[in-house]
């Protein structure tokens, strides 16, 4: 019987780390935000540390992806005081055309926004990184 449970226990163990990892390519348009740009840096360091996702430094040649856009803007008081940065994430999956070799067709899976005060930049990357968890987790299978 304890055999029998080390087996199992191997097994699923196995199977667990074979779950396919999502490709995703992070692309940040921040533009005179630095809140923003601290974002996307942890949304990067969430996407590391994920179980379900791998980070792309690069668009891969002739590989699907999903492209991950991120756009924030500060968010600022009539007085000028920051509130904080809003922000937009949108999904989209890239995967090669099979009759041309250098080109790629990209489809429109889901976006989401957000804002955030300045010392929440932390659980706002999560959160990010969460909802793309649930976006993508349908189309895993399709990256094996």
């Amino acid at each position: 019987m304890r055999r029998l449970f080390t087996i199992v226990m191997l097994f699923l163990s196995s199977h667990a780390f074979a779950q396919t990892k999502i490709p995703v390519l992070v692309v940040a348009n921040t533009e005179n935000d630095m809140l923003g740009g601290n974002l996307v840096y942890e949304v990067k360091e969430e996407i590391r540390a994920s179980h379900s996702m791998r980070l792309l430094d690069v668009a891969p040649e002739g590989g699907s992806y999903i492209e991950m856009h991120i756009g924030t803007r500060p968010l600022t008081a009539n007085t000028g005081q920051s509130l904080g940065s809003i922000y937009c994430a949108i999904f989209i999956d890239v995967w090669p055309n099979e009759d041309s070799l250098n080109s790629v067709t990209k489809s429109y899976l889901n976006s989401i926004l957000g804002n955030f005060p300045e010392d929440a930049v932390n659980s706002a990357a999560e959160s990010i990184v969460a909802q793309a968890d649930r976006v993508l987790s349908p189309y895993r299978p399709l990256f094996k």
